[in-house]
Order: C-alpha cells, then structure tokens, then sequence
C-alpha cells in the first residue's frame, strides 16, 4: 500500500448520517423481544437518506479524508490497521485479507469497479456511536463506498476460515459480484457455521443481494440491528439469501426498506435437520421443496426438527414439489412444530403475483410420522397441488391436498386451530394411514378442531381405513367429512 491522489469521495458524511442515524434508532427498538412487528414492516424504526426513514438521531463526529489517502491491492498479511488518517483507501482488484485487518472508527474505504475483499483472516470494522458533553449522541462510523458513482463495487467474501465483524458500519454501491456480503460456510450438512458479526450495519444500494450466506455460512448470536435498504435487481431481489438449515443464524433483528423485494429467501439446498425460523417482522420466501430430514441414507434415532415463531410468513414459490415435506422414511424422520397464535397465526401462502388453489403441494407428513409434531393456529393457503401420491386414505384416490398425513398406523390428532383458504386439489386434510379401530371418529376430531375452505375441494377431511383396513362406505365412492 501507497500514498496516492485522493479520489473524490462519493458519499458525504451528512448523507451517511441518514443511514447510521436510523441504524442506530433501531438500538432497543421494535417489539419488547426485539423480534420485530409481524405486519412486514419491521420492528425498528430505522430511517435511510432514501426511503423516507426518521430523522437522524445524531451528528458525524467525523471528518471527510482530506489527505492523499492510500493505495490497496494484493495481499493484507499480519496484524494490519487501517486509520481515518490514512484514509480514503482505495481498494483495486481482490484484497486478499489474509491476516488480521482492523478498521478504526471514522475510516473510509472506496472501491473501484468490481473490486472486493477475500477474507480468509479476519476483518474488523469498529465504528463508535458516543454521547458528547451535552448528551447529544455522535456517530463515528467506518464506511465502504465505491470510488466513482455509477461503478458498484463486488463483494466481501468472507471464507470458511475467515471472520467478518463489523460495528456501527456502512456499506454503499456494492454486490457486483452477487451480493455485498458474501460468506461461505463450512458445507451444506449439519448445523450454520457463524463467520459473519454484525451490530447496527447499514446496506445500501446493493446492486445483488445484500448478504448471501452460501454452504449454511451464518451470522454470530450476539449480531442485531442490521439494515439493508433500495437494494436488489432482478436477478437478485432480496435483500438477504440464506440456505435452509441456517435461518435461526440470522440476526436478532432486521429492517428492510425500498428493496426490489422486502423478503428473506430461503434456499432448501439441502434438507433440514434442525432449524427455527423466527419472527423478523418479514415473510420468508422458499424456493422449492423444503425438507425436513437428514440427508438420504443416513438413518438416526435422533429426529429433524423445524420450528417456526408465531407471526411468521412462509411464501412458497411454484417449482416441482414445493412444499414443506417432514421425515424421509424409516430411520429418518423429521418434526414439523408450528404453532402460532390467534392474534399472530403461521401462514403458509403462495408466492404467485396472482395467488391461486394449488399453487404449491401443502404440508406433507411422510410416514413414519414422528410424535410431537404440533400444528396450531396455521393458515394454509393456495396449497393443493401435485403430490405424486395416489390410493392413501378412503377420499379421492389423487392425493392432492393441503394437508397429507401418511403413515402405517393412527396418528394422535395434532392439527387445530388450522384454517385451509384458497384450497386446490383434491381433499382438503388426508388421513392416509392403513387402518383406525374408530376411523369415523378420529376423522370427526380433525374436522371439527378446524376450519376449511368451503369453495376448495367438497372432501375436507378423508377418513382412513378402519381396522378391517378397508373404508368405512365399502364402495368406490370417497369417503369424506
């Protein structure tokens, strides 16, 4: 690194102000867990200098590089400290953080087109937020922005060995290379490895996502209060992208605003062995199947789990098999516990423009079924569609339908309170297991603990078989409440 002229610097700390004024708002904001509202709108109040947020809560105890500033390329090895005073550093091509790179309060770091961080070491931003003598709070951030307006640059790239942790920072202009943060985990099996921190992190512009976490990378436990605003394009509209089985590795709260898409996209890569997906106050959108099982051919007596918060939102987009599917077989079975509330129910729901029955599977309980599952006040919308599975239960031999239940033997009742809307398909709940000495009464149970759809499907709970395994009308017509 070099002495260089300095570049202009296109983000003024008054604009910057804006931002980290709201990020810092959002300190102790939103619900009184900290989990944000369940409206979509986030739990923190956090402004942005372009989406109409609040006021800023303090000044800049900054001031804009004046000096020559200092040229970065290559590689960064040893115990490296960058300062406001040699700041702007203007980085060129990939930095390779090899080693350990601290970033004092107040720092500026411009990048040019295209250009990133390879973090392999550890890289550590530490802005300050401090009260001043007359209480008033002043914000000394680190700030990230590319050189010349209109040049994104790409990424931070923070490996399986490496270790990205940022304080009262922001990050303008990036994601030219997929997304502004980008972090690799250690694979795509087991649970998140956490080498991303972030506390009061503001994401703006981003041209991709705003973070991707990629091989189930995730955030540290201690990381809240990160915002991420006006970013995405059509490739990627999210603001951040998360594999399934590292959702829980989220931070404690988050705040979207102006993004192409205020959602969080869940990429079932691989199935799920455990995960919790909890209430940030923004839908969840699943992009295929999402399977709740260890990987196929691994058997265990240990049982997947997923848990989803009350309030939450799942948008299931229309691809082959979409759904949310629990336990793959003997030896592997998974357990699905959604429970919501009446005031803050889970919503399963279509991901479509223009929503309709059958848009996606449903929810579908392969047998063996696991005890312990737990579905209480769920909606399940536009669900219904194609489920390959066909002859279970005494309904309509195509068992196409919101709910499928699918085992050897009875299961005890652990559906209520489900209300099934916009219903396609052809059975609104199945009870496919072989037999049941009390098949009508058990069917009677589940109709009555619940709520469906009746413009969907006039089968809305199919009896199974009773204990002579045949259905309970003893001919070809369905048998259904």
């Amino acid at each position: 690194m070099g002495a260089m002229m300095r570049r202009p610097l296109v983000v003024s700390w008054f604009s910057l102000l804006g931002l980290m004024g709201g990020a810092a708002a959002c300190q102790g904001g939103g619900d009184e867990d900290g989990a944000g509202g369940s409206d979509g709108s986030g739990g923190s109040d956090m402004g942005g200098s372009g989406s109409g947020g609040t006021e800023p809560v303090g000044e800049v105890g900054c001031q804009e590089p004046t000096g020559e500033g200092t040229a970065v390329s290559g590689t960064i090895d040893g115990d490296v400290t960058w300062t406001p005073e040699g700041s702007p550093y203007v980085v060129s091509g990939i930095a390779a953080v090899e080693g350990d790179l601290l970033l004092e309060a107040c720092t500026v770091v411009l990048l040019e087109e295209d250009a990133g961080f390879e973090v392999s070491g550890s890289m550590t931003a530490r802005g300050l937020a401090e009260e001043d003598e007359q209480g008033e709070l002043v914000l000394s951030p680190v700030v990230f922005a590319s050189a010349v307006a209109g040049e994104p640059w790409g990424s931070i790239d923070v490996e399986v060995s490496g270790l990205l942790d940022l304080e009262l920072t922001t990050l303008f202009d990036g994601g030219s290379q997929e997304a502004t943060i980008h972090a690799y985990g250690e694979d795509q099996y087991g649970l998140p490895h956490r080498n991303v921190r972030v506390h009061t992190v503001s994401i703006a512009s981003s041209l991709g996502y705003g973070v991707m976490l990629e091989t189930r990378a995730g955030f540290t436990e201690d990381s809240a209060e990160l915002l991420i605003e006006a970013s995405g394009s059509e490739e990627a509209p999210f603001p951040i992208y998360v594999e399934a089985g590292a959702v829980d590795a989220l931070p404690s709260t988050v705040t979207f605003s102006g993004n192409v898409v205020d959602e969080i996209l869940v990429a079932p890569v691989r199935q799920v062995e455990e995960d919790t997906l909890r209430n940030l106050g923004y839908p969840y959108r699943i992009r295929g199947p999402l399977l709740v099982a260890r990987e196929n051919g691994v058997t265990s007596e240990e049982i997947s789990s997923l848990t989803i918060e009350p309030g939450v939102t799942l948008r299931m987009e229309d691809s082959a098999g979409s759904g949310l599917l629990v336990g793959s077989g003997e030896g592997n079975l998974g357990r699905l516990i959604a429970v919501g509330t009446e005031e803050e129910p889970i919503v399963f729901e279509s991901a479509a423009d223009e929503p309709a029955p059958a848009d996606w599977l449903g929810l579908y309980f392969r047998a063996p079924v696991a005890t312990g599952n737990e579905l209480e006040f769920v909606h399940v919308v536009h669900a219904g569609g194609f489920s390959g599975a066909q002859g279970y239960g005494c309904g309509p031999i195509e068992n196409h339908a919101s709910i499928l239940i699918l085992n050897a033997e009875p299961v005890s009742p652990f559906i209520q309170n489900v209300t099934i809307e916009q219903a396609g398909g052809d059975t609104q709940i199945l009870l496919g297991w072989d037999y049941d000495g009390d098949a009508a009464g058990s069917a009677q149970a589940i109709f009555e603990a619940n709520t469906f759809d009746e413009n969907g499907p006039a089968c809305h709970v199919s009896l199974p078989q009773d204990a002579t395994s045949q259905c309970p009308g003893l001919d070809d017509e369905p048998d259904c409440l």
